[in-house]
Order: C-alpha cells, then sequence, then structure tokens
C-alpha cells in the first residue's frame, strides 16, 4: 500500500521536517530539485534548450535550483521568473541571487518553438484560488509550447492542479511528466488532475519520516500495488474449497443472465471456492454454459422465493446482490428479504449490493433505515454505485460528484453505513472515514458488464483473501482492505484485458479471465 497526500498534509511534512526534525529547508530544495533534473536528463539530448518557468514561491525556488543544476550539467538552461527582484520568499531570493552570479539568463517571455524543454515551476501544492490574468496567460503559453513540440515537466504538481481533489484551478498546464516530491499527491491520481500530470514520477525529497505522526498517516488517503497482490491472495497448501468462502450471487431478471454469468466467472477467477447463482429459471443455461462450476438455484415465480432465499443465505459466506436484477416487484421482494434477514442470522454475511439493488434502494429509503438500525451487519455493506447511481442515493448532481470524489464517496459511507465504491476513471472507496484511490484500469473498462465483473472480484477478495497479513496471525486484513484490494485487482485485470485485446475491443468477459493471469504473475 502507498500513501496519498493532499497539500495541507505535505505542508504538515514539510514543516515537522524543517522545525522540528531540523533539515534545512535548502537541503530539502536541492534534494528536491535534484529528483527533477536527474528526471529531465532522462528524457532530453545534451544540445536541447531548457526554461525553467518559476513562480515567486518555493515551488519557484526549486525551478530556479532546477536550472542551475542543469546549467552544472552542460544544459543550456534559462530561466523565466513572475517574480520582481527581492519580492519572492526567502528561498526563492537566495537561489535568484545564486544564478545571476552564476550569469544564468533570465529572460522575459516564454516563446513557443524555442524550447525543447519547459520546466512548470509556477505554483506547487498550496494553490487554493482560481487562475487569471497574467498567470492565466502563462499558462497557455506553457501549453502553446507543448503544442509545437516542447516536452512539459512539472515541479511536484502541474501548475493550475488542485493537489486534492484534481481539479483544474481556472487553467492548468499539460504536462508531460510530474515529478512530485515524498508522496503521489491525491489530485495526481483523481481526474483531471491525473490527465494533466502526465508520467508521475514520486520522488524521495528527503523529508523526515512522518509514520508515527496520526494526523498525518492515519488521515492519508492510500492506493494499492502489484506487490499486495500476492501478499494477499497466497494459498497456503494444507487448504480445500471451504477455505475460500461459500459465494451466493443473487442476479439476473428473467432472461437476463449475463450479468449474473459475469459476476460468477469473475468470482471464481478471483479464487472463491464456491459460487452459486441465485436466479430465473430461465437463465440456467446461459450460466452454466459460461460458468460450468456454478452452483445453481432457481425460480420461476415470487411463490418459493422468500424460503429458498432464506436457505441460501443461512448458506453462504458472503452475498453479491443486484446485476441484472431489474426493478421488478420480485427483485424489490428479493433486495428487501435479504436485508430484512440479516439480523435473524448468528453471523452477519458481508453483502455487496450493486446495479438495480442500489435504484431499489435508492427509491425505497425504508430499506437503508433497516440497514441502519442492525449496526452489526451494516459494517458488512459495500455498495458500488457508478455515477448515475450515485447521483440518486445522494441527491447531488453528477458534477458535484465527480469535483468532490473523495469527500462524496465518504459522506455515502456514511449515509449508507457501510463501504462505498464510488465508480469512475479513478474510483473511490470510503467506509466513512478513511480514502482509497484507485490507480489501476483504463477507458476499455467503459463497456457494458464491466460493473458486473468488479462485484464477483470484491466477493472473491472478501472470501479468498488472505485473513492473516504479512504471516502474521494478530495481524488480520480489515474487511475494508479487502474492498481496496478488489478494485485494484479489478483495474490490473482491465488493464491486463486491453494488453491483449486493445482498450476499444475488449470485453467485460476479457477482465473476468484476465484476473486469472494477473494473479499469476503477481
Amino acid at each position: 500500500m502507498k500513501k496519498l497526500m493532499n497539500g495541507a498534509q505535505m505542508k504538515m511534512i514539510d514543516v515537522y521536517s524543517i522545525q522540528e526534525v531540523g533539515i534545512p529547508s535548502l537541503v530539502l530544495m536541492e534534494r528536491a530539485a535534484l529528483c527533477v533534473t536527474e528526471a529531465v536528463l532522462e528524457k532530453i539530448k545534451k544540445t536541447d534548450k531548457v526554461l525553467c518557468v518559476c513562480g515567486s514561491g518555493n515551488n519557484g525556488a526549486d525551478g530556479m535550483a532546477v536550472a542551475r543544476q542543469l546549467t552544472e550539467r552542460g544544459i543550456s538552461a534559462e530561466v523565466y521568473t513572475t517574480a520582481e527582484e527581492g519580492k519572492g520568499t526567502e528561498e526563492l531570493n537566495r537561489q535568484r541571487a545564486i544564478l545571476q552570479k552564476l550569469g544564468i539568463v533570465f529572460v522575459n517571455d516564454i516563446p513557443a518553438g524555442e524550447y525543447n524543454c519547459i520546466i512548470d515551476a509556477v505554483f506547487g501544492i498550496g494553490l487554493s484560488r482560481t487562475i487569471t490574468g497574467r498567470y492565466e496567460q502563462i499558462i497557455a503559453k506553457i501549453n502553446a509550447a507543448k503544442d509545437t513540440g516542447s516536452l512539459i515537466v512539472a515541479v511536484d504538481t502541474p501548475s493550475g492542479i488542485n493537489a486534492g481533489d484534481g481539479q483544474v484551478m481556472g487553467c492548468a498546464v499539460r504536462a508531460d511528466m510530474t515529478v512530485t516530491f515524498g508522496f503521489a499527491k491525491c489530485g495526481l491520481c483523481l481526474y483531471p488532475g491525473r490527465k494533466y500530470a502526465g508520467e508521475l514520477c514520486v520522488a524521495n525529497a528527503g523529508f523526515a519520516d512522518v509514520r508515527t505522526i496520526p494526523e498525518i498517516w492515519e488521515q492519508a488517503a492510500f492506493t494499492m500495488e502489484d506487490t499486495d497482490i500476492a501478499a494477499f491472495f497466497d494459498r497456503p497448501a494444507d487448504t480445500n474449497k471451504g477455505s475460500y468462502g461459500k459465494l451466493l450471487i443473487v442476479a439476473g431478471s428473467e432472461n437476463m443472465a449475463g450479468a449474473a454469468a459475469l459476476s460468477a466467472r469473475a468470482a471464481y477467477r478471483t479464487g472463491c471456492g464456491l459460487v452459486k447463482v441465485f436466479t430465473h429459471e430461465n437463465n440456467r443455461t446461459v450460466v452454466l454454459t459460461h460458468v460450468p462450476e456454478a452452483v445453481m438455484v432457481t425460480y420461476k415465480d415470487t411463490a418459493d422465493i422468500k424460503e429458498k432465499l432464506a436457505g441460501e443465505l443461512d448458506w453462504a459466506d458472503c452475498v453479491v446482490a443486484g446485476p441484472g436484477l431489474s426493478k421488478s416487484d420480485t427483485a424489490k421482494e428479493i433486495v428487501a428479504e435479504m436485508i430484512a434477514y440479516q439480523p435473524k442470522r448468528e453471523k452477519r454475511l458481508p453483502v455487496l449490493l450493486d446495479a438495480d439493488a442500489l435504484n431499489i434502494i435508492a427509491e425505497n429509503r425504508k430499506l437503508l433505515s433497516g440497514i441502519a438500525e442492525n449496526e452489526g451487519s451494516s459494517k458488512q455493506y459495500v455498495y458500488t454505485p457508478h455515477m448515475g447511481e450515485a447521483a440518486r442515493l445522494s441527491g447531488k448532481s453528477i458534477a458535484q460528484l465527480k469535483e468532490t470524489s473523495c469527500e462524496s464517496a465518504k459522506e455515502l459511507a456514511q449515509k449508507l453505513c457501510g463501504v462505498c465504491v464510488l465508480k469512475d476513471a479513478a474510483t473511490v472507496v470510503s467506509d466513512g472515514s478513511r480514502i482509497y484511490i484507485n490507480t489501476s484500469g483504463n477507458s476499455g473498462m467503459s463497456t457494458a458488464g464491466a460493473g458486473d465483473t468488479l462485484t464477483g472480484i470484491l466477493a472473491g477478495s472478501v472470501l479468498a483473501g488472505r485473513t492473516q497479513k504479512n504471516g502474521k496471525e494478530n495481524a488480520s486484513y480489515e474487511f475494508f482492505e479487502k474492498i481496496c484490494m478488489g478494485v485494484y485487482l479489478h483495474g490490473r485485470a482491465g488493464d491486463a484485458a486491453a494488453d491483449r485485446f486493445g482498450n476499444a475491443g475488449m470485453k467485460a468477459m476479457d477482465i473476468a479471465d484476465a484476473v486469472a493471469n494477473v494473479l499469476k504473475e503477481n
């Protein structure tokens, strides 16, 4: 797992490193600049010409230090600064004085086509206002240079991107690469900031270790990475199918078998021990054709649904409900019975609600009240809305949700009394306090059925994932961590499917099958 920071948290880390630990500010600045310099040198030729565009703050000071270091290595580097003489921060004024003594050229314009590489050091992570006027013109010139072939490298964050939520503050630099310091920033992992950042390089700038500071470390968002997969899905030799859980998938209204088949197939590929599909009788052939390993429990009408469902809920270790279920009276009865049955179980079931189950809940708030009143089971509920479903559940517009995805996921988790998986280009997961931002996946996953594969993979992560964290009996993976791992694995499976079939041609079934390859390779 990797921590992600916002602008305020990084400022706390900076202050702690300088004031509490005693690392000089100029030492941190020199290391940060060196990280940018080394990254740039890997991208340019010795004969290339570089312009460092520097603001009046410490981000600008970093840029000036980069100009000096590039000059020391024989690169032609010039500086454009927005700061009048003596008007910048203390660090910027020091860096400026050094450059003037070394004879480094300061220019008064940013002409397109003149520089092979432009370093964007105008604004750092502290930007909190909309960019207008002179700065808007400067950013426009940087982007114009990009359009004529200049390589654009951003220092810490592209100027104009909010480091916390990834929103464009009026206008922003479209970087080819961003070298960010200490930790990846939330705003560089969320869209549109993720797109503006280009290639993201997280560099060690020498900050002090803050893992022992709860107000920083415990409050920070996080993401998963490939190294987490192997430890999570390790399977000891002395196990059997019962070791990896019994999953009940309640999906597929009459003649809507695809969603049920996709969820079941993805669950098996993720390592589930046994999967039952509770669906309409007309779906039997399709489901078994695509998932012959699945056990079928079917119904034809509503007469015996309640009794049948109760028996299967008693059997299951986890239940998925909603894919392809429709909003028929039968579907509404099924969802209501599932929620009502939870308090009757001796052991609470993890319940993953998706698609039509979410729409049914959005239209019947009494069901939500039933979940909230039963606190023991509510902690095991997972909701997986896409932006449209989230809008119906929250009352916010899709635009509002996208602009505040982290806070919106947190608010929905609190409102729904469970874990919210807010699906988007960068999916955000919250349990009402913690935030996970997903960094895997691609645009090819914008295809019918991709959400159905996610529900199966999430269930597989809940059931098949190890209960002993890093081999320690007293350090179990939390339910929330299992859900986050499922989201990450789903994205990685999407990446593997795209590698094989391309973004445009991949299908949901390709994602389901690719899970096995990802687990094998990790």
